[in-house]
Order: structure tokens, then C-alpha cells, then sequence
């Protein structure tokens, strides 16, 4: 009796929050004092959120003013500081890596859940008003013989998406401000360039040796 109660007192909090979900303030403006901006790939469905972060001008001891340039970094906020984006919660994020998964071809899309108890729950249709729209039915699995990590991708010499996806972020535009400066500084530009591209090297080179780790699922494929 009193599991049935829980379940149920659940299933009404559940209403009540999603019957109250347009009513919710979800703050969507971008962060105060910067600006997103993306990054384009390789390809259209590529594009890196950075933040360009404007910086207030050095006042010199004798009261001049310089002015400093905006100051890039990645952005992980996710859609919800982009002011062009239309917020859905029942939706739920993009499924920016939902393409790059497919055109490898390394996977099957199941005809249902794998799990018992999923199916239970997915056919009870007591449930249907709490479920939002973007719940996956149909997860993805390997492909027999098939390895879909990224750690094996980079070790055949790959490039996916997901890897040019990071690289671009967390360069965060090291190479814009080494060419902006070569000529001007050249000789600290080249110290700026060389800290930042120790630190991230190439993904290639990163992830199969194992400093470095791609977490990213074929099940989840919003942001890498």
C-alpha cells in the first residue's frame, strides 16, 4: 500500500511540474559583459559555441586609456545563453551528434528497449502524460565486430567530428590570435601559441596513446 501511494503522489508531482513547465523562468540571455558566438568545422553541422568576453581598457598611470581585445573562451552553457534559440524543455537539447553517429555505420538502432523493465514502464499508459518528447525508444548498439569509441577511431587514424569538435574548443582560437599578433609582438604571440598548443596538442596524438579521454556515447548525442 504504501509503494502504491509513493508511486502515485510521484506521478502527481510529476503532472503538476510538466503542467507547470511554460511557467518556469529559465534564464536564456546571454552572460552579462559577453557574447556567444560559434565556430564553424569542417562541415555545416559543426559549430563550436565559444564566449567572447569583453574586456574593460587599461588605464595608464598617467590616465590614457588602451583598449583591450575581447578575450575568447569555449562555451559549455549549452543552447540555453544562445538568445536565437526557442526553449522546449519537453523537447529536450539538440541532437547535434545524431548525424555523425549515422554516417559512420557502425551501429544498429534497436526496435525497442533493451531493458524489461523500461518496456513495462513504457507500456503503461498511466505514464503517458509525464513523458517528455525527446525520450529514446530506440537506443543504439555496436554493430557485430564493430568498436565505436573514439579511442579506437583515433588508433585507425580517424578524424570524427567529435574529435575536431573538442580540438577547435579548447584551442579556443589560438591560432586567430597567434596571425592577429605575429607581426606586432611577435616574440610573445609565440609564447601565447606555444602554452596553449602544448596543452592541447592533437586529438590524434592525445587520445589513442591515453592522456587524454573523448567521453561520448552513440546513446547520448547532444554536445560531445
Amino acid at each position: 500500500m504504501d509503494k502504491k501511494f509513493n508511486n502515485i503522489e510521484t506521478q502527481n508531482l510529476a503532472t503538476l511540474l510538466l503542467s507547470n513547465m511554460e511557467k518556469f523562468n529559465i534564464t536564456s540571455a546571454p552572460l552579462p559583459g559577453s557574447e556567444k558566438i560559434y565556430v564553424q568545422g569542417s562541415r555545416a553541422d559543426l559549430k563550436v559555441p565559444m564566449r567572447k568576453i569583453k574586456l574593460s581598457p587599461t588605464i595608464d598611470t598617467d590616465g590614457s586609456k588602451t583598449d583591450n581585445e575581447d578575450v575568447i573562451v569555449y562555451d559549455t552553457s549549452g543552447p540555453y545563453t544562445d538568445p536565437g534559440y526557442t526553449i522546449n524543455l519537453a523537447q529536450g537539447l539538440p541532437k547535434i551528434r545524431q548525424n555523425w553517429i549515422e554516417e559512420r555505420q557502425d551501429t544498429l538502432q534497436l526496435e525497442h528497449l533493451s531493458s524489461e523493465y523500461g518496456r513495462m514502464r513504457q507500456a503503461d499508459k498511466s505514464l503517458d502524460s509525464l513523458r517528455f518528447e525527446h525520450v529514446n525508444t530506440h537506443p543504439r548498439i555496436a554493430k557485430k565486430e564493430c568498436q565505436v569509441t573514439q579511442m579506437y577511431y583515433a588508433r585507425q587514424g580517424i578524424i570524427t567530428p567529435e574529435m575536431e569538435y573538442i580540438a577547435i574548443r579548447e584551442n579556443q582560437l589560438a591560432e586567430q590570435i597567434r596571425e592577429k599578433y605575429k607581426k606586432e609582438k611577435e616574440n610573445r604571440s609565440e609564447l601565447i601559441y606555444q602554452a596553449v598548443s602544448h596543452r592541447t596538442l592533437s586529438v590524434r596524438k592525445l587520445l589513442p596513446d591515453g592522456p587524454s579521454f573523448l567521453p561520448t556515447s552513440i546513446i547520448l548525442n547532444a554536445n560531445p
